[in-house]
């Protein structure tokens, strides 16, 4: 009998831990059903990194590693060609060799979470009411007379195809997966060659051959010994199946999961002769992308998140009167939420025990750490974010995060030792994140009243609800802090950290709010680019707002931008403030954050003429976020919500729909943006923008539209 763990984290899910043990390319033999089934899967360490597994493979953790390789990821990029993604993605897609493997993973942690929750039934209803066909379940009691339930073994093959023929129902009509295992496949399976050239041939040697020479040898290397080439085929499958089972069961959502879902995935109530055809669909969060490949990282995005962050950037903490602790207020002026965040100690555990003495000590530190405040501490909740979201499988979950770590994302290098190579860190970098995380440890939110969206049982099973929360917590909490030795005998900075309870409802489970950002945000330079760095961060969290509705091209007044970045108009030197603004637009282009961007409809003839910066203020300025952007939020489904449909009218041709993806793919394959497409056609940005999310549009845009695409 298989039966259910007794464990406080049964709902967590770590899918490396099944593999503790095992030696590398072990082959394990697997009965399912009548066939046996090789499964060759790779020996890992716990709380794994999994996008460069040969750095793993080979037990290397040090940031020269990490840079290397996003070099080679660079370059692995530059001979990658959408032909070949697609040419894999059929392989793939045809083939499937993720579902089984990711069946086999899944299937106990499934069944274990489904037996617990089987249990506290037996409790609340009584053993006969919770068991009633169900025959595939045995019960046992243990020495204290507790029913203990199980899964009869006989029906475990049952199960375990079930759960394979789920996921290969699933995976299928979730296509983009494909594309994004093909591409990280792909990208890995080049890094790891061009490792191989490089120690063999040399970096000076490579460089100096034409790309045909390079090509040849790295396909030489790739294909020519097909037994070695299976085994690499093997370890990135096996690698990449560990991700994808992570976010396959945070889909799932274990921590609150349906009895009806569960026993739907598990085939059960096919054994109590229910019906099996019940619509469950996955909705997986993945990201392949490395932590340094300088690409998007995913960060909070609600609006409690963004004001916390924006108040860190500037540093924007009194002491009001009355107050005795650094406080700011994060209230937006609409009121849908009424929140103060306080730099203080622990209101319980702390401060209640401090002596007068000590109070004060505590009330000058926490005035210096607003002193320490800059945009580097909001970069370093964004860092935190990001990783939090990559490791965490649970809302209370707990991730690692070391100095090293953030240097990292950063884009700050290792310094040389003596010998020339990359080193360590310096101790005094270390030391300064060290001081930011500090300023988190002891930032306390307290909410009076937001809306967050939470699952209730309804009438019609689970329902999503928007209801009205209150309440205080740390905004991160920091478990631990230590200092462990280095190879070199330095120390290294690592923490354990998870969001407090204000934030978790927004960075897991049904009231979600993530958003993508550019690494870049997190490279810039705090003083020197601070346009730049802030103006990234107000249109990611604008991009995913705009989300529901795609109106991404809606444009922004300059006084909204120059809000964003907390800055005013220089009234001896308007044109400064000006020429600054554009710079920073030009720069974000440059980078890749934004497609383009340009003035809608102004008088540049207006620029130096007495006060004209007052009008220049309401400006109106559009800015278009990357097609990556686009296209990943429009992969995002909103609640459904029943609407009346509107009937097309004589201006609106039933099939002007039809005409949206025929434009934008025309556009994508001549490399055009949104503003550039739509001044060639002679239609402004916003009509652009709804055609290519399906909206219907008018006859003399339709004839501009066919005209444009004949001329391509």
């Amino acid at each position: 009998m298989i039966t259910n763990i007794k464990h406080k984290d049964v709902c967590k899910y770590i899918p490396v831990e099944s593999l503790i043990g095992k030696n590398f390319f072990t082959p394990n033999t697997v009965d399912i059903g009548k066939e046996k089934v090789l499964l060759y899967i790779p020996k890992l360490p716990l709380n794994i990194n999994y996008e460069f597994d040969y750095i793993h493979k080979k037990g290397k953790t040090n940031q020269e590693d990490a840079l290397k390789t996003y070099q080679r990821v660079l370059e692995a990029k530059k001979i990658i060609t959408s032909k070949l993604i697609n040419e894999w993605v059929i392989l793939f897609y045809n083939n499937d060799p993720l579902s089984k493997q990711i069946a086999w993973l899944i299937t106990p942690k499934l069944l274990n979470v489904y037996l617990l929750h089987l249990n506290n039934s037996i409790k609340e209803k009584g053993l006969k009411n919770a068991i009633t066909e169900r025959p595939y379940i045995e019960i046992t009691t243990d020495e204290e007379r507790n029913y203990i339930t199980g899964l009869k073994e006989e029906y475990f093959n049952t199960v375990f195809i079930s759960v394979e023929a789920f996921l290969q129902k699933s995976l299928r009509e979730v296509k983009y997966i494909w594309r994004e295992f093909a591409n990280w496949f792909l990208t890995n399976l080049i890094v790891m060659a061009l490792e191989w050239l490089e120690s063999n041939f040399g970096k000076e040697a490579l460089d100096s051959m034409n790309k045909e020479q390079r090509v040849q040898i790295l396909n030489n290397y790739l294909y020519n010994d097909a037994l070695v080439f299976s085994g690499r085929y093997r370890y990135l499958v096996g690698m990449y199946v560990q991700d994808l089972a992570r976010a396959i069961v945070k889909s799932i959502d274990l921590t609150n999961p349906s009895m009806e879902e569960l026993e739907i995935i598990l085939g059960l109530r096919a054994l109590e002769g229910k019906n099996q055809d019940v619509k469950i669909s996955l909705h997986i969060d993945k990201s392949m992308e490395s932590p340094f490949s300088g690409s998007l990282l995913g960060v909070g995005n609600c609006l409690l998140y963004y004001r916390f962050r924006e108040v860190l950037a500037i540093s924007g903490f009194t002491i009001p009167e009355g107050e005795s602790w650094p406080t700011a207020n994060l209230t937006t002026g609409n009121r849908k939420l009424r929140a103060i965040v306080q730099l203080r100690p622990d209101p319980v555990d702390v401060e209640p025990y401090l002596s007068n003495t000590e109070i004060i000590a505590w009330q000058k530190r926490m005035r210096q750490n607003v002193m320490s405040m800059d945009d580097v501490t909001a970069d370093v909740v964004d860092i935190v974010s990001a990783i939090w979201l990559k490791q965490a499988s649970h809302y209370e979950d707990i991730a690692t995060v070391t100095a090293d770590d953030i240097l990292g994302f950063r884009g700050l290098k290792p310094q040389k030792n003596g010998a020339g190579r990359r080193g360590g860190y310096k101790n005094v970098w270390r030391q300064e994140i060290a001081r930011h995380i500090a300023i988190l440890a002891n930032t306390w939110i307290v909410v009076a009243e937001m809306d967050v969206t939470e699952e209730v049982e309804g009438k019609k099973g689970r329902q999503r609800k928007r209801v009205k929360w209150q309440g205080e917590s740390k905004a991160w909490v920091v478990d631990s802090n230590s200092e462990q030795g280095t190879m070199e005998g330095k120390d290294s900075y690592v923490w354990r950290v998870r969001p407090g309870d204000v934030f978790s409802k927004f960075l897991f489970g049904a009231g979600r709010q993530t958003a993508l950002i550019s690494q870049k945000a997190v490279e810039y330079h705090p003083i020197n680019q601070q346009w730049e760095k802030r103006l990234t961060r107000y249109l990611t969290w604008q991009w995913r707002n705009r989300q529901g509705g795609g109106a991404y091209l809606a444009p922004f007044n300059v006084e909204t931008l120059l809000n964003a970045v907390n800055k005013e108009v220089s009234k001896h030197n308007p044109i400064q403030t000006k020429e600054r603004l554009e710079k920073a637009l030009d720069i974000l282009q440059q980078d890749h954050i934004i497609t383009g961007w340009q003035y809608e409809s102004v008088n540049e003839d207006i620029v130096g003429t007495k006060g004209w910066w007052k009008e220049w203020l309401i400006w109106k300025v559009i800015i278009e976020p990357p097609q990556e952007i686009m296209d990943h939020y429009g992969k995002i489904r909103e609640p459904k919500i029943k609407k009346r449909e509107a009937h097309p009218t004589c201006c609106q041709d039933r099939t002007a729909t039809f005409m949206g993806p025929i434009v934008k793919k025309a556009r994508l394959q001549s490399g055009l943006s949104q503003m550039q497409a739509a001044e060639e056609i002679g239609v402004d940005q916003s009509t652009m923008s709804r055609l290519e999310r399906g909206k219907a549009t008018d006859g003399r845009t339709r004839h501009l539209l066919k005209k444009w695409l004949e001329e391509r």
